[in-house]
C-alpha cells in the first residue's frame, strides 16, 4: 500500500538542489494534508527509520531532515553524501566516541541529549534515555556481552518512553549480542550503531 508520505519523497527526488528549506505549509501542501499535532514535536522530525513519515518520506528519497525552527514553522531538508562518512574505528577512546554519538543522535533524531547529572544514565532528552557503548575489539567477548547485557537492564528499568543503546566500534559486537539474546529484549530497547551516520540495528 503507498504510504501517505510518499509524496514528500517524490518532491524531495525531483530536486535539483541537495539543500532545501520549507515552511510547515509547504509540506502540508506538498502531501496533500494536513500536518499530525505530533509534528509539532521535534521528535517527529527525527531521522530515524522507526517513524513513518521519515521512512516513506524524505529518508527513502535520499534525503534528512537538517534542522526543524518549529517556532518559525521552517523545516530544512538535506541530500545524505555517504562521501562524507569518516572512516571507521578512528575514535582514540570512550569519551571521545561518547560525545560524537551524542552529536549524531541528537541531530539524527531531532532531539538535544543532554549529560544526565544524576549518573544513572549517559545522556537524557525528553521522554529519552541513553547509553553509550565503544566496542573496539575484533570479535565479542563474554565480557562485553555481559557489559551489553547489564545496559540493556538498566535500560528496560527506565521509565522513559524511548531507551537508546547506541554503539561505536566494531559493528559486529551488537549484532553477536543480538543473535544470542535478542529474542530476550524488551522491544522498548532500541539498538543502534554510529559511524559516518546513524544506523537502527534493532
Amino acid at each position: 500500500m503507498r504510504s501517505r508520505y510518499a509524496r514528500l519523497a517524490e518532491y524531495l527526488e525531483g530536486q535539483p538542489a541537495d539543500r532545501l528549506e520549507l515552511s510547515l505549509a509547504d509540506v502540508e501542501r506538498i502531501l496533500g494534508f494536513p500536518l499530525p499535532e505530533s509534528s509539532r514535536r521535534a521528535q517527529w522530525w527525527g531521522n530515524d527509520f522507526a517513524h513513518t513519515q521519515a521512512r516513506n518520506g524524505w529518508l527513502c528519497a535520499g534525503w534528512m531532515v537538517e534542522h526543524v525552527d518549529l517556532r518559525g514553522g521552517r523545516v530544512t531538508f538535506s541530500r545524505r553524501r555517504a562521501a562524507a562518512k569518516p572512516e571507521a574505528l578512528k575514535y582514540k577512546s570512550h569519551a571521545e566516541f561518547e560525545g560524537y554519538a551524542r552529536s549524531m543522535i541528537s541531530k539524527a533524531l531531532g532531539v538535544a541529549l543532554v549529560p544526565d547529572r544524576g549518573g544513572r544514565f549517559d545522556y537524557l532528552a525528553e521522554n529519552l534515555v541513553c547509553e553509550v557503548m565503544f566496542a573496539n575489539e575484533p570479535r565479542a567477548s563474554n565480557l562485553t556481552l555481559a557489559k551489553i547485557t547489564q545496559k540493556v537492564w538498566l535500560l528496560e528499568k527506565a521509565s522513559a518512553e524511548r531507551r537508546l543503546l547506541v554503539f561505536g566500534g566494531n559493528r559486529e559486537v551488537p549484532l553477536e549480542w543480538l543473535r544470542r539474546f535478542g529474542s530476550l529484549l524488551d522491544k522498548s530497547v532500541e539498538f543502534y550503531f554510529v559511524n559516518g551516520d546513524v544506523e537502527r540495528l534493532r
